[in-house]
């Protein structure tokens, strides 16, 4: 039964619905969720595509059994018929169908033990719970052996990967993120939103781009929205709210009530609002410019009786045609642009010419994907306007355009250089050097700018001290500095306190109070606008890749950067790509890993963190080649590195990455003259020392503290290593209790055991073996390699057998899911290797060679 489920889950128009001849004992669902997972609506779905209807506990009356089974026993002729014959006869009538029960914890006792008789007697019974405890003792042991289902949502890169399945090809960041926000996981949600997709899309070279989205009614219900039957009245008073953004509570407003029962809008004290995305998504067809003087009207009706929602009355007011002045209209765009609707923007602003006017023109040009077009207007308003906050504000939407490279990065300082050269001393100017330093040390140095770019941000020159590994010297400029400094913009200046404790508590080694921040602040972030949705997003793949869980790492950095590349003031899209190729690396997908690394510029290499991910990936190769000590270098040179160039923490993180690969008293020394910095790096110098003198139970206590922190990746390989030194000191049980220690961490956190050699492959091609084979899996023939490669066909057949022989496979198809980095000759320069992203993405891609810089 569970398949039906999961086919309503993901929106599978394919349902199979044939049930007769395979309901037996044991084959019913129990499914489980929280309040508000829709797990009615996903119920409802099921019993629709069954040809069945719901039985609803929460039907049941005091002291009469079966109300809500009442359906039932009149479908079976049992309407009339006494409990105790109902009791006999229903659950053989039941016993080749298929029941679906929806709140079973509010069924009355009778119904409950019938509902067990049925499934015992061979039916399939569909079950929804919310309250696991309010279940009855009877019916909880009678559903025992049931097969469980907890409803939870899908997480973004999982939610994510469905809808490209569905599309058979990415989105691009603004749709992903505009779905993601949307569906809040549910997989029906997804599927639905995408019907249109292809009619309404276009592609383009950053991915599918969906700019409106039409839910259906199921996904409404799915969402706790009802839109059925809904009366004109409720409908325009509907409209007007998505107009307004909000209206007043009053009292005996009918419609109003209406639409609350509907979950359609909510109360927030004494204001209402819009419900939800898919709900301004299904009236937004009907805002047309033309209907905006009669809906606004409809709403300016409400705000009669009060003096106050002036903000709100003036937007009313210019929507009608009554307004006019610049403000109010401005209020306008800057409400559209910040519910995510440029349209209606580009609608307003398309023939105004006031600075403030062409700045925001700028920002809904860029939110359409008309980057030259925003480029333009923000030239203009830098040519026309001298405005302090005009240019502060330009200075945001430059760094909002100009990202993700460093040649972008290069030119936005200079940008905000000269910006900064035409701003009197003030807030303004504060502002924008605040913005120039963040962006130096979230990317890195950029080089020597000849201006005065001194900050006096309190939260900036903390980062600056946390980055430098100066965790007293951050504190104390936190604690002495005002909670909101008068020259800084309320909601930045919030990020940046919230990212200053957090990176303190995560260079201490608080990996799980870390985790909790940057998950709250992260989702936080995903209900608001999302602006920094990016940053946490990257902050949660750095705990991940700390903590040594890399396919976990892989997947929250993949995610973090669509965010990045969607809306981003931080410059992290670089670091966070090397997070990601460092993930890769580590769980053993080499090829993949070093092809993004070859993305990255020679000036862009030299960051520090860039340079810090693309040693990690260097070391893999090293790994893998039997040379630790080549792979300990490679990482402890990064990690000097960027020591020196002011990332003190991710310096001494690589440079213990390294001496975890390769022991060295020298390393050690190293990260001993450090361990004062933070109880983190205390424990990495401790473990250090004992390494050196071959103490097992010093590592064993650095192994535990580890563990506490969490970091079940180095207390993982503290674990096995204090294994080796209790066996190499002959004591077998000591080394048996760590090594047991050592497994139940990596099955417990899913990790790959790095960095021992455990993915070592077992099998290593040679260079003509690696060369035909690479050929082989692109359906080129025999004849035509051996002409390419100046061999004979007989010869290039033994290599394919040899290919075959060494990685188990016995076909051309099987050959292309194994061929990768991890079986490529290790000691061949890369640049004639030809590595690909991967062999199965040649068979249906681009088969163009893609040759990855050899330089480490």
């Amino acid at each position: 039964m569970l398949v039906y489920v999961l086919a309503v889950l993901v929106g599978r128009d394919d349902v199979v619905t044939e049930t007769s001849g395979h309901a037996r004992a044991g084959r019913s669902t129990l499914l489980s969720g929280p309040a508000g997972c829709g797990l009615s609506a996903v119920l409802a779905a099921v019993a629709e595509a069954l040809g069945t209807a719901v039985v609803h506990g929460t039907d049941a009356v005091d002291g009469v059994p079966f109300v809500p089974f009442a359906g039932v026993l009149v479908d079976s002729g049992m309407a009339h018929t006494e409990a105790l014959v109902v009791y006999r006869d229903l659950p053989l009538w039941l016993a080749d169908k298929v029941i679906v029960v929806d709140d079973v914890e509010h069924l009355d006792l009778a119904s409950s033990a019938l509902l067990s008789h049925a499934v015992r007697a061979g039916a399939t019974a569909v079950v929804g719970l919310r309250d696991v405890a309010a279940v009855a003792p009877s019916f909880a042991a009678d559903t025992a052996s049931w097969r469980r289902a907890e409803l939870t949502p899908l997480d973004d890169e999982d939610a994510l990967a469905l809808a490209e399945q569905r599309l058979g090809m990415p989105l691009t960041p603004s749709t992903a993120a505009r779905l993601l926000h949307r569906a809040a996981g549910l997989p029906a949600v997804i599927a639905d939103l995408l019907v249109d997709a292809r009619s309404g899309g276009t592609t383009t070279a950053a991915g599918f781009d969906v700019p409106t989205f039409r839910p259906s009614a199921r996904s409404l219900g799915l969402r706790g929205h009802q839109m059925q039957g809904l009366a004109l009245a409720s409908a325009e008073f509907l409209a007007a709210l998505v107009l307004a953004g909000t209206l007043p509570v009053t009292a005996g407003n009918a419609a109003a009530a209406d639409l609350l029962e509907r979950g359609l809008v909510r109360q927030d004290g004494a204001a209402l609002v819009v419900a939800g995305e898919l709900v301004r998504d299904m009236v937004l067809p009907q805002l047309v410019p033309d209907r905006w003087p009669h809906l606004a009207r409809v709403g300016a009706d409400l705000l009669r009786e009060t003096t106050e929602w002036d903000e709100v009355r003036r937007r009313l007011q210019v929507l009608s045609g009554v307004g006019s002045d610049l403000p109010a209209f401005l209020s306008v765009v800057e409400w559209w642009l910040h519910s995510g609707l440029p349209h209606p923007a580009m609608h307003m602003l398309a023939t105004r010419e006031e600075p403030a006017a062409v700045l925001l023109r700028a920002r809904a040009h860029a939110a359409l994907g008309q980057r030259e077009e925003a480029f333009a207007d923000l030239d203009q308003v830098a040519a026309i306007s001298d405005d302090p906050d005009l240019l502060t504000r330009l200075a945001h939407e430059w760094a909002g355009l100009l990202r993700g490279r460093l040649s972008e990065e290069t030119l936005l300082r200079a940008q905000l250089v000269r910006l900064v050269e035409r701003l009197p001393d003030g807030p303004e100017r504060a502002r924008v050097q605040a913005l120039i330093e963040r962006r130096r040390v979230l990317v890195g140095d950029l080089g020597d700018q000849d201006a005065d770019t001194t900050v006096h941000d309190p939260s900036t020159r903390a980062l600056t001290a946390v980055m430098a590994g100066e965790l007293r010297v951050a504190q104390h400029i936190v604690a002495e500095s005002p909670n909101r400094p008068a020259d800084a913009d309320p909601e930045s200046e919030r990020t940046m306190r919230a990212l200053v404790e957090f990176l303190q508590i995560v260079y201490d080694g608080q990996m799980a109070a870390a985790r909790a921040v940057a998950d709250a602040e992260y989702h936080r972030a995903r209900k608001g606008d999302g602006a920094s949705a990016g940053l946490w997003g990257y902050n949660r793949a750095k705990i991940s890749l700390h903590s040594g869980q890399y396919l976990h790492t892989v997947a929250l950095a993949r995610t973090a950067g669509r965010h990045l590349a969607w809306r981003d003031d931080t410059g992290l899209a670089m670091p966070c790509l090397a997070l990601e190729v460092a993930g890769l690396a580590r769980v053993g997908d080499l090829a993949r890993a070093e092809t993004l690394a070859a993305t990255f510029t020679a000036e862009e290499r030299r960051l520090p963190r860039v340079a810090i991910g693309i040693a990690r990936v260097a070391a893999e190769r090293h790994r893998w080649a039997g040379e630790p000590e080549y792979a300990a270098d490679v990482l402890a040179t990064a990690g000097r590195a960027a020591m020196a160039g002011g990332e003190a923490y991710s310096g001494l993180l690589a440079l213990d990455e390294a001496f975890m690969l390769r022991p060295r008293a020298d390393v050690a020394a190293e990260l001993t003259g450090h361990a004062e910095r933070s109880a983190l790096l205390t424990a990495c110098a401790e473990r250090a020392a004992a390494v050196m003198t071959a103490d097992a139970r010093g590592v064993e206590g650095a192994a535990e503290f580890f563990e506490t922190l969490p970091m079940p990746g180095r207390a993982a390989h503290a674990w096995r290593t204090a294994e080796v030194l209790h066996r190499s000191a002959g004591r077998e049980v000591a080394s048996r209790r760590a090594a047991q220690r050592s497994l139940a961490l990596v099955s417990a956190w899913n990790l790959p055991c790095w960095p021992e050699v455990d993915q070592q492959p077992t099998a290593r091609l040679t260079l003509r073996e690696w060369q035909v084979a690479g050929r082989a899996v692109r359906r080129i023939r025999s004849r035509e390699i051996a002409d390419e490669l100046g061999l004979s066909v007989r010869t290039v057949d033994n290599h394919l057998a040899a290919a075959f022989r060494k990685l188990g496979v016995g076909s051309r198809d099987e050959l292309a899911a194994v061929l990768d980095a991890s079986v490529a000759p290790i000691d061949v320069a890369k640049d004639v290797l030809e590595l690909r992203t991967s062999a199965h993405a040649e068979l249906t891609e681009d088969p163009a060679d893609v040759v990855v810089d050899g330089s480490d």
